[in-house]
């Protein structure tokens, strides 16, 4: 298994406020945390709206999660989680992770 490269850097793994209730993992990885969302940083944003926010908002947006986050019963494995996600087969281009 590759390792996740420096184009998905930054990285932040945060603690899932529901615990895996929506996420189904305790901890989620989040790939390029320094992109931009509603004026704050991708890290930022998910502490305060999407994953983390009101349980309808955490439902839809764990529902269909965006490729740029994975979740994992630990940090480790959140991180592998997002490995797994975003690898890509031979000659297919890198998942758009803006």
């Amino acid at each position: 298994m590759k390792t996740l490269s420096p184009p998905t850097f930054p990285i932040v793994v945060i603690e899932d406020r529901y615990g895996g209730a929506y996420s189904r993992g305790i901890w989620f990885a989040v790939a390029r945390a320094d992109v931009i969302i509603e004026g704050q940083s991708r890290g930022a944003w998910c502490l305060d709206h999407g994953p983390n926010g009101g349980d309808i908002e955490a439902n839809i947006f764990w529902h269909e999660p965006p490729m740029w986050v994975a979740s994992g019963a630990s940090p480790d494995a959140a991180l592998l989680a997002l490995e797994c996600k975003i690898q890509r087969p031979l000659g297919m281009a890198l998942p758009n992770l803006e």
